[in-house]
């Protein structure tokens, strides 16, 4: 009858149980019966649902930590006790009080009262389990408790009729509790959250943390970006920060799927991505033309369809300007990579700025190519170019006249040193001489301050990925053109950042005004979103120092699937928890298990003045499905 009665009432059962104990309807053998029960339905649903765990650990650390929290208890005792006169045997009362304030409780018996108070909430401990508990771990061997009221015979002290069990012995029954439901639930989440409590220092980013974060919030908004969900208990994590993000993630982990499509599919600033293979494009392209702005489609091999940018077009005619525009746009042209003998590449760069120079201070804006770069590298022209601009009384900025005398010089006393350079230099033009890149770079249909206005634009930058290499210097000019000049004037502090999502960054090879962005950028509204897959890549382009340097002035850093050697420093990083049972310290995660299978769906993001997070893998498709 007591079971039917709960069964048809919508109580939790522990209410249900305090109201009958009340009434005097119920004892102690058919409460264990109905408790047996209740934690015998959906007993691995529950140790299963971390969401619904983390809640309840929620409500718990709310009561543990208020300053006002007790410990307030009493339980009766029952002694029998022999008349010396008569002989009869009578049954007395005594009732015990127990108090102890939450502050008072060392941090084995938090973690254990913790423990317990978790799994009453959960139902694998009943109310008496948990009464019995509370009260050894209040009357505290005495310290905090004694008998408040009591019948017995005159004479008889009360003290010496009740023997409540000790402390030690109290936690000592309480760990075996909890023991037994780390075993019986092995595979079960609630075993490992269990075990975490007992361990004290770092700790994973949890949704309290969150709520109190000023950049990491559980809500999207216009121009927030979306990591994942925290592992606990499924709260998004959303970035709202001003500094640049960086993933590291080896080909086939998630990147694309997980960071680069939803922060497309739902930004709603301007966007400037690098897409290799095109899916950016296809999958929200149309999102962003229906609820963002204007899309412009840039792919040099696709020509027919794409849109057109001309670097030229970007350096300044400004006598003053043109010289610096020049090399700007040369150093981007000409990445060195003999280690040995930079001087060549170096004379390349130079060289190549004058050309530059001159083709913008003498062809009309709608002869201003790369090809006019071309012939005068081929040598078409290029005498009669080091003559005028070397001569004495030239036009040109003193910086073009100084170049043009050095390389007439080498050019007449050492022509095999000057055909060098110009060799070279021709080497990292060769991208350019293709038809399909001379297409797309014949004219300008957008230009980077049109980032700044509304609606936002969008730009994607499509390539396949075994292009990259191939087209790096287009691909390189046009992002490092666009963050230079969005950079030469702040916008107002209201205005969202210009989005930059920079896949496979690495392999565009160097590019300064990527760190620049990254140091200062925020206050010209750029974020930066790089993408690399593993840190070694990062660091062969720019030196260690400097990639280490750019990884650690970012906002926050994401880590999926790390192959060992980067797991071992993850490890190290994470940092270490300490066990208040047997003081031994544990890595938050081992290397080996950053590496396995109870990892593989999981981020592990770092963010500067916030513990570790260990998010959830999200993935576009699957949350978009038509």
């Amino acid at each position: 009858p007591v079971t039917g009665l709960l069964e048809s009432i919508n109580f939790h059962v522990g209410d249900a149980v305090r109201i009958l104990e009340v009434l005097g309807t119920i004892q102690e053998p058919i409460l264990e019966e109905i408790f047996e029960e209740n934690t015998d339905n959906d007993s691995n649903i529950i140790a299963d649902d971390n969401k619904f765990i983390f809640s309840k650990l929620r409500d718990i650390d709310k009561y543990m930590t208020s300053i006002d929290s007790n410990i307030f208890i009493t339980k009766d005792y029952h002694p029998k006790i022999k008349d010396e006169e008569y002989g009869d045997i009578d049954e007395y009362d005594i009732t015990v009080l127990a108090e102890r304030n939450l502050t008072d409780l060392n941090d084995k018996e938090k973690c254990i009262y913790r423990n317990m108070l978790l799994l009453h909430s959960l139902n694998f401990i009943n109310d008496i389990r948990l009464h019995e508990f509370e009260f050894g771990l209040a009357y505290n061997d005495g310290k905090n408790g004694g008998p408040t009221s009591w019948t017995l015979p005159k004479d008889v002290e009360p003290d010496k009729l009740f023997f409540p069990r000790s402390l030690t012995h109290t936690l000592g029954d309480a760990l075996s509790s909890i023991s037994s439901v780390q075993k019986e639930y092995i595979d079960y989440p609630i075993s490992k959250i269990l075990s975490s409590i007992f361990l004290s220092g770092i700790s994973w980013l949890s949704l309290d943390d969150i709520l109190k974060s000023a950049v990491f919030d559980t809500e999207q908004t216009d121009f927030s970006l979306f990591v994942g969900n925290i592992s606990d208990d499924q709260s998004p994590l959303h970035y709202n920060g001003e500094m640049g993000l960086i993933t590291i993630a080896p080909p086939g982990s998630g990147k694309t799927q997980c960071n680069v499509l939803p922060a497309l599919s739902h930004y709603r600033g301007a966007v400037i991505a690098l897409d290799i293979k095109g899916e950016c494009f296809i999958n929200t392209a149309e999102w962003r033309r229906d609820n963002v702005g204007p899309v412009i489609y840039f792919s040099p091999t696709t020509p027919d369809t794409s849109a057109r940018y001309n670097p030229l077009a970007f350096v300044s005619e400004n006598s003053d300007n043109v010289w610096e525009d020049s090399r700007f746009l040369a150093e981007l042209l000409i990445v060195p990579q003999n280690v040995k003998e930079p001087g060549w590449e170096a004379q390349g760069q130079h060289l190549l700025t004058l050309l530059i120079a001159f083709v913008v201070l003498t062809k009309p804006i709608e002869q201003r190519h790369m090809v006019a770069i071309l012939d005068l590298v081929a040598g078409i022209e290029l005498d009669e170019l080091l003559e005028a601009v070397g001569a004495a009384e030239t036009p040109f900025p003193s910086p073009m006249r100084r170049a043009a005398v050095k390389f007439h010089k080498m050019q007449q006393s050492a022509p095999k040193q000057f055909e060098g350079v110009l060799s070279g230099a021709s080497q990292h033009l060769t991208v350019w001489e293709g038809s399909g890149v001379e297409r797309v770079t014949s004219g300008c249909d957008w230009e980077p301050e049109q980032f700044r206005s509304s609606p936002p634009l969008s730009l994607y930058l499509c390539i396949p990925p075994n292009a990259i290499e191939t087209y790096a210097p287009l691909l390189r000019v046009i992002i490092a053109q666009h963050v230079r000049h969005l950079m030469r004037e702040e916008p107002s502090r209201d205005a969202p950042p210009i989005l930059f999502m920079l896949d496979e960054l690495p392999r565009l090879g160097r590019m300064e005004p990527i760190r620049e962005a990254l140091e200062v950028g925020r206050s010209y509204g750029i974020k930066l979103w790089m993408f690399a897959q593993y840190l070694g890549q990062l660091r062969e382009v720019y030196g260690q120092q400097v990639a280490d340097g750019m990884v650690n002035i970012t906002g926050i850093q994401i880590y999926m699937n790390p192959g060992n050697d980067i797991a071992h420093q993850l490890s190290k990083d994470l940092g270490y928890k300490e066990s208040i049972l047997d003081g031994k310290r544990y890595p938050l995660a081992e290397a080996s298990e950053l590496t396995g299978p109870e990892f593989a769906d999981d981020q592990i993001v770092f963010s500067s003045s916030h513990r570790p997070a260990r998010v959830r893998k999200v993935f576009f498709h699957a949350t978009n499905k038509t």
